[in-house]
């Protein structure tokens, strides 16, 4: 330890202030592994045997359509200081020609505007 005196007499540690975008990175792993447990575990249940392959994809970039969410978002918070409700975003994305062209992505993108709404 390298301190000189009583331990009586020292000091509690510093410690450091929480790094929350460490915190928010470890919450989102610890998901992702119950999701995958919970997932695994009904596929064994369906198929009656374990499943022994999983495969994660992982990308440096974000897709096109969330990109396209999220600066929608962003412009809404920005000019109007809180987010788009879910008429006017559904309105905004039928516009979009990207999701004009495929009517499951906008779908998808309500429910991501859910999930980020919810945290």
């Amino acid at each position: 330890i390298d301190t000189k005196g009583l331990l009586i007499n020292s000091t509690w540690p510093e410690l450091p202030a929480p790094d929350k975008t460490l915190t928010g990175q470890t919450d989102y792993l610890r998901n992702l592994a119950n999701t995958i447990r919970s997932q695994a575990a009904k596929a064994k249940k369906k198929l009656k045997k374990d499943p022994n392959v999983l495969k994660i994809h992982v990308s440096t970039e974000t897709p096109e359509w969330k990109s396209v969410v999220l600066n929608l978002l962003k412009g809404s918070l920005e000019s109007k200081g809180e987010f788009l409700d879910n008429k006017g975003l559904a309105a905004s994305l039928r516009t979009n020609p990207l999701f004009q062209k495929n009517k499951r992505m906008s779908k998808n993108a309500m429910s991501y505007v859910a999930m980020l709404k919810a945290n």
